[in-house]
């Protein structure tokens, strides 16, 4: 770091030049955790090559050298630090944008004055005489501190916290609809967190469903005389609830905050918030305030205090048993299509089945027919808001319904007709990296289908045999390239299906691309290219099923050929094949094969294809049964992500090599970030139990010294 003096000012300000991007934004961040403001630049720099660039971060207000100065500091530099300290940090520094408050901060100074004072005595005369334009301006914090202790505004005060800069935004710049995080902080009174060093503030839908609870709650509160139980005709001794149904409970507490914030914060409901709960908050009717008078009157306290008044607003979750048997004005459903579909306690057929009873005693009257039988209108509500997901479940259930039933409304609109300013096709432009039916969830607000969609296009997977095609790749192949490390996974066969192998190894690549779309230019690009070398399928039989010991022979024939750095099973029942394998120093491990690995490793493989980095062989057995069982892979969308299977109607009903090729390349990129097998080794004392040799533990095996020196002159 450096000290330097600015040409104008003739004030020292700080300065950290370096040629890492990365390097410069962790400093500028971490400054940002101390209390100290500074300014991230990119600049030309003095160098002996032309063009250079760095990044600069710059602190040059007194302020926070000082609190650098103090808290960080210099070594070897304490004589002309002091004097810098002592001649221009402790002087009265001028007026700063980076502690200056925005000027709209004067409408809330008119609003808190409201014409009692005059700019002058609130800017003190040597203030109001310098300021002229004073309005037209940001004015600095010690200014509206000053205006603050004149007026005694907490308001002002807040706005002039030394932990809080303001910032004018310099541009905003349209990037589309892209996948974003829905974060809430689930704390009474707090739901603000910084990301990035700024500010933000719970998103997500939340906000949606808390605005609706309330005004439904104000509709009960206004009825006429201020009772809904005599206006509806119903006992008062049960009380109305308007209840938000979440899909767990850590959801339905960050609901509650949301509607707990907002209405504490009303004027509206200031005078009509009864006691709060942990999920609960009650409201009075005019009536209720009447009898909590009376308690107040004969002095009990405590009773009125948490006197449970007419109306609720209640966040609860679709497991909780304490919803049943109430009295329910509104149920607000929240994301009904990821109810489990399954008759449990948590399906949402038995979430309506056993809430919606709870809304029919809401009826009130508006004419006779010509029999003179009463006409009557149900003013009760079951709202259910939900992205859409498979064409199963309640909420499709519920809105394929809709046409049949005269007093249901169900809608989807897409984002192009909520957003006015959004097309489409820009949608799809800027979301290119979605599958069709992700996009038509995602924007289009349309169900995908319980049957799936294509895993991906039939011309991938033809361009992957094309790039093997001219490598010379033979599916057979029974020999490695000396000091190449080699990846196999294995797909065990749990039941009538094939056991199949899939070997292939990483080479480093350089292909000419396109500049861009439109240009003729081409330019060099480094990739990973994934080679497939070796396949091979076992297929049981009427009379004989797969012998397990024949293939671990093989795999360990095969280790002499390749140098496998990593062998993988995808299930537990492979335990023993693995032990077999690790005693021969080969390693081995069992892969977590569960629904989010799985979708882990088939994103992996997708990737791949599309980017063309994934080298089919054209030639050798298996390549057909490789080919056709990629191309008749499906996808369908489920709770929580989605499930890759085969198609029953395809010409191929198995997907064996295909989990073993999108293991092996999982396996591969995983070895190939995070280095080979070194890391996983671990080096333990020698065991004393085990005899005469030693006893080695690495990742889940243990290995004699023997095995543990071959292991050691396989990896690299």
């Amino acid at each position: 770091m450096r000290y330097s003096k600015r040409d104008r000012t003739n004030k020292p300000s700080i300065s950290y030049t370096t040629v890492s991007e990365r390097l410069a934004r962790s400093v500028h961040h971490l400054l940002t955790r101390f209390g100290i403001f500074s300014i991230l630049r990119y600049r030309k720099i003095k160098s002996n090559f032309k063009n250079s660039f760095a990044y600069e971060i710059d602190i040059h207000n007194p302020e926070d050298i000082s609190i650098f100065l103090e808290m960080i500091s210099f070594t070897g530099k304490e004589e002309k630090l002091k004097l810098i300290k002592e001649k221009y940090i402790n002087k009265n520094s001028k007026n700063n944008f980076t502690y200056s408050i925005p000027k709209e901060i004067w409408e809330l100074i008119d609003n808190e004055n409201n014409n009692k004072y005059t700019d002058k005595e609130l800017l003190g005369v040597e203030s109001y005489s310098n300021n002229r334009c004073y309005r037209s301006c940001s004015p600095n914090r010690k200014k509206c501190l000053q205006i603050a202790s004149v007026l005694n505004s907490n308001d002002i005060r807040k706005r002039c916290n030394d932990n809080i800069l303001w910032l004018k935004i310099k541009s905003i710049e349209y990037v589309g609809n892209q996948r974003t995080f829905d974060i809430s902080v689930p704390y009474d009174n707090q739901h603000n967190f910084i990301a990035n060093d700024i500010i933000m503030h719970n998103s997500g839908k939340d906000f949606m469903v808390s605005l609706i609870a309330l005004y439904e709650a104000m509709r009960l509160l206004d009825l006429p005389e201020g009772d809904p139980f005599k206006f509806y005709g119903i006992d008062p001794g049960n009380p109305i609830y308007i209840l938000t149904v979440a899909t767990a409970a850590d959801q339905a507490k960050i609901l509650f905050n949301e509607i707990k914030t907002k209405i504490t914060a009303s004027e509206y409901f200031s005078d009509k918030i009864g006691h709060m709960t942990s999920d609960t908050i009650w409201l009075k009717t005019e009536g209720d305030k009447v009898k909590q008078q009376k308690l107040i009157d004969a002095k009990l306290m405590q009773t009125a205090q948490k006197m449970e008044t007419s109306i609720a607003i209640r966040a609860g979750h679709s497991n909780s048993d304490s919803l049943l048997g109430k009295r329910y004005y509104v149920l607000l459903f929240d994301e009904v299509a990821s109810y489990k579909n399954t008759g449990g306690p948590m399906s949402g057929d038995r979430i309506y089945t056993a809430l919606g009873p709870g809304t029919v005693d809401f009826k009130r009257k508006i004419g006779v027919s010509d029999s003179g039988t009463p006409i009557t209108v149900t003013d009760s509500k079951i709202i259910s808001i939900s992205s859409p997901k498979s064409e199963e479940g309640k909420l499709f259930q519920i809105y394929n319904e809709t046409p049949t039933i005269s007093n249901r409304l169900g809608f989807k609109l897409p984002t192009w007709k909520v957003n006015l300013s959004l097309t489409e096709k820009s949608l799809r432009e800027e979301n290119q990296y979605m599958s069709p039916a992700e996009f038509a969830m995602e924007f289009g607000a349309e169900f995908s289908g319980t049957s799936g969609e294509k895993f991906i296009p039939d011309h991938y997977v033809d361009i992957a045999f094309e790039i093997g095609a001219q490598l010379g790749l033979n599916a057979q192949n029974v020999r490695g390239i000396p000091g190449v490390a080699y990846y196999a996974h294995l797909d065990p066969a749990t039941s009538s299906h094939n056991y199949a192998l899939v070997v292939l190894h990483i080479e480093e690549r350089t292909r000419l691309i396109h500049e861009n779309e439109d240009s003729k230019i081409m330019k060099k690009e480094r990739i990973k290219m994934f080679v497939v070398d070796h396949v091979k399928v076992w297929t049981p039989t009427l009379d004989k099923g797969i012998v397990v010991s024949e293939i671990d022979d093989y795999i360990c024939n095969l280790a002499k050929l390749f140098r496998l750095v990593s062998v993988t099973y995808d299930t537990w029942e492979s335990l023993a094949s693995t032990q077999k394998l690790r005693s021969r120093g080969i390693p081995t491990r069992i892969t977590p094969f569960r629904r989010q690995y799985k979708m882990h490793i088939y994103d992996n493989l997708e990737q791949l294809l599309i980017n063309k980095q994934l080298a089919l062989p054209r030639k050798g057995n298996y390549v057909q049964l490789l080919e056709m069982e990629l191309k008749c892979l499906k996808k369908a969308y489920r709770d929580g992500g989605y499930k890759i299977m085969p198609n029953s109607d395809g010409q191929v009903t198995t997907d064996d090599l295909a989990d073993a090729l999108a293991g092996a390349c999982g396996a591969a990129s995983v070895q190939e970030h995070s280095g080979y097998a070194r890391s996983g080794t671990v080096y333990m004392p020698l065991n004393p139990s085990v005899g005469n040799h030693g006893q080695w533990n690495m990742g889940r095996g243990q290995y004699t010294d023997a095995q543990y020196k071959m292991l050691r002159n396989k990896l690299p």
